[in-house]
């Protein structure tokens, strides 16, 4: 297998990078726009308005009087009542159906198809009774049930679903998802998803399965969202995301419309001030969080201690470096990642995983470069108890070292066999000591440098608890 990353198509890769990540000054007039936006919404006393919405009263009474405007806020509030939506567990159950999504082109890139058939195989071997919801284009259909056919799976256990749009792998993004209070599976998108047609994909795969789409007022992204037991873990980038909007003009506004969506109490995960620049550059592009997406660096397990308290994973590049045999660096920021860690142990028990800080740089069309700073996570990954089972589909690293040493567009790269080796090595002794059974995929380096893993390619639509049900 090849890998060419300056040929990728740039959907496939990229997830985020350093050129939209604002400079110091320019997120200081960001904020000090939200700030001047709520103190003008507060004056305008909006709250009686929405406040004399009562949702739950009938739909068709409140919205056909000429007191009330049709809009996602009021609409949303009204579907949460009424549906009373709760968010679909991170760790508790079985993976029922899952969401993969395989990028178009004229042909599907050869990792992605790496990537999907590894996960497919290892779900399917490891539980035969789950299902597999699959979005593709039209030319991409027969490849697609042929993986399906070469697995030995039955068309019974997955469904074939197609758009005509430019969405990316990245299937955990544009949308969460959620149930109702008869756990009829719901996917939530946001009122905004910037990148690329990810957020065309709710509404195809709404009209083609049995899952409902709805669109909720709040902005975010699904991989800066957990649910960890009772509680749902949002990324404070995305509170502050939401700041100086109608409803939403403090912080504790924001919380609570996330809790009305998520049915759950929300903690908000980050720092209080802003990470330095300079330190962001090193680091995945948060503002209040060293990665953009939690799901980077912070995983719920469902094992609980003694006590009673959940056990969360939390990465540290310290760790990691001690797996290869290397010092930490001053660019390792391991104090944002410890300062997670303390926040996160004041709910939950909190324990330790490797994440590995790397660089690349690489040519795209001599003489003209690109390089980036990525994290190898084993945060990233999914996971499921159910019954006496415990499992991880967990990301490695060791399978393309060779091809990245060799291909000449790559000026700097910092693997070697031995370190990628010894990497994956204890992360899998960190998961096994915890009682799972891990299920390591095929090489992920590539997602990786697209700051991505196992859990950033798939959504989980649907859980199953210890009897069955869902």
């Amino acid at each position: 297998m090849e890998i060419k990353i300056n040929e990728r198509n740039k959907h496939q890769t990229i997830k985020k990078n350093k050129e939209s990540i604002l400079s110091d000054v320019e997120y200081q007039a960001k904020l000090n726009t939200r700030q001047s936006s709520s103190a003008f919404l507060s004056s305008k006393k909006l709250k009686d308005l929405l406040e004399s919405f009562k949702s739950d009263k009938n739909l068709l009474e409140q919205f056909t009087t000429t007191k009330f405007s049709f809009n996602t806020k009021r609409f949303g509030d009204y579907v949460c009542n009424v549906l009373k939506t709760t968010i679909v567990s991170d760790e508790k159950g079985r993976i029922e159906d899952i969401l993969l999504t395989v990028p178009p082109g004229e042909k599907i890139d050869e990792s992605d198809e790496r990537h999907l058939l590894s996960l497919i195989k290892l779900m399917h071997d490891e539980n035969e009774n789950r299902h597999f919801t699959m979005l593709c284009h039209a030319n991409h259909l027969p490849v697609v049930k042929s993986w399906f056919d070469k697995l030995g799976i039955h068309e019974s256990k997955y469904s074939l679903n197609i758009s005509i749009f430019q969405y990316s792998i990245w299937a955990q993004d544009a949308y969460v998802a959620l149930k109702d209070e008869l756990n009829n599976p719901i996917i939530c998108e946001g009122v905004h998803f910037p990148r690329y047609d990810d957020a065309t994909i709710a509404d195809d795969i709404s009209v083609q399965t049995n899952n409902s789409a709805m669109q909720s007022y709040l902005f975010f992204q699904g991989g800066n969202i957990l649910e960890v037991g009772e509680y749902v873990l949002v990324g404070k980038d995305y509170i502050v995301e939401n700041l100086g909007r109608a409803f939403l003009e403090t912080e504790e506004r924001v919380i609570a419309s996330f809790e009305k969506l998520f049915g759950k109490k929300v903690l908000p995960i980050g720092r209080q001030s802003v990470i330095p620049e300079d330190h962001r550059a090193f680091l995945g592009g948060g503002y209040y969080q060293p990665i953009f997406h939690i799901d980077m660096y912070i995983t719920p397990t469902g094992k609980l201690t003694g006590e009673g308290k959940e056990i969360v994973l939390v990465g540290s590049p310290k760790l990691g470096r001690d797996a290869v045999g290397e010092n930490s660096k001053l660019t390792d920021y391991d104090v944002y990642f410890d300062e997670v860690a303390d926040q996160l142990s004041r709910f939950f028990e909190v324990k330790r995983l490797p994440i590995l800080p790397s660089f690349i740089k690489y040519y795209t069309k001599a003489p003209q470069t690109d390089e980036r700073y990525y994290y190898l996570s084993y945060n990233n990954a999914l996971v499921e108890n159910y019954e006496d089972r415990s499992n991880v589909y967990l990301p490695s690293f060791s399978q393309d070292v060779e091809v990245y040493l060799n291909d000449s567009s790559i000026i700097t790269y910092e693997g070697t066999l031995a370190k990628r080796s010894a990497l994956d090595k204890k992360a899998k002794e960190v998961w096994e000591s915890l009682g799972f059974v891990v299920h390591q995929m095929d090489g992920l380096e590539d997602l990786a440098i697209g700051w991505g893993s196992v859990h950033c390619i798939t959504k989980t639509l649907v859980r199953t608890n210890k009897s069955g049900d869902a």
